[in-house]
């Protein structure tokens, strides 16, 4: 989980120094193609404009004159053919437009050594980046909002997992001490039932009987109740070690034993 973690983040750092955009791609390859060509671009519109409209009597404008003459003579002498002069005009009319338009292109494209070296740049990272991220060129940046977002959730699912590992930690720390009190509180009431078990079977007949309520706290250990373990043990004679009242005991001793419980 650390190495995609520490994955994502890279990822994330080496994008966000990118800084791809939407359609930058697609941009970038008509920018190029445009610098890189930038002296045909010139030249080929520049002679656009000379065949459009060239001081010489063969560019198109030129021509256009002529045959605009030659049709307002024929209309002169016949008027049906004045359409022809009206589609004649608009041809003339779009000649001059296009070689103003061509001439304004040619005017304003510059060879921009310094400009077609960082869009060659800006490209050649796209199709780098695009090799080491497995897509194309255009989805750099849908692959960088996608990494972006898988590592808002990954921090988000980390916090999350701390918090629960803080909440587990506070609630084993109050289970701790709620248990702890609950240890003191039985050792404190076996106590005092032994003493009165103990007592209880002294009057049964068994003048040397000590009965003892043994709980051993367990904290490695804890379950729903606690961590004790609680156990009867019992001495019967004198110089007899406590032990379980299975083993310390007679049947009938047992059943004293049980009565004596019963009185305590």
């Amino acid at each position: 989980m650390q190495s995609k973690l520490q994955l994502l983040q890279f990822q994330e750092e080496e994008l966000s120094d990118f800084a791809p955009m939407d359609n930058e791609f697609e941009s970038l390859e008509g920018e190029l193609s445009r610098l890189s060509n930038a002296a045909e671009l010139v030249s080929n519109s520049q002679l656009g404009t000379h065949l459009l409209s060239g001081d010489d009597d063969q560019s198109i404008m030129s021509q256009l004159s002529s045959l605009k003459h030659t049709i307002n003579a024929i209309c002169e002498m016949d008027p049906n053919a004045s359409s022809m002069l009206e589609t004649i005009e608009s041809a003339y009319l779009d000649i001059s437009e296009l070689s103003r338009e061509l001439d304004h292109y040619s005017q304003h494209i510059e060879v921009d050594e310094s400009a077609l070296q960082a869009v060659e740049n800006r490209y050649s990272q796209y199709i780098e980046l695009s090799r080491k991220y497995q897509c194309q060129p255009n989805d750099i940046s849908s692959k960088y909002d996608a990494i972006k977002n898988e590592l808002d959730a990954f921090n988000s699912s980390s916090q999350n997992e701390e918090e629960l590992d803080a909440k587990i930690a506070s609630l084993e720390s109050s289970y701790g001490d709620l248990a702890q009190s609950l240890h003191e509180s039985r050792t404190a009431n076996a106590e005092i039932l032994s003493s009165k078990i103990s007592d209880a079977m002294k009057s049964l007949n068994m003048p040397d009987g000590v009965f003892i309520i043994d709980v051993k706290a367990d904290f490695d250990n804890p379950t729903q109740t606690g961590v004790d373990s609680i156990n009867f043990i019992a001495s019967i004679n004198p110089g007899m070690p406590p032990q379980p009242i299975n083993k310390a005991a007679s049947g009938g001793e047992l059943s004293r034993i049980c009565l004596a419980l019963q009185v305590a």
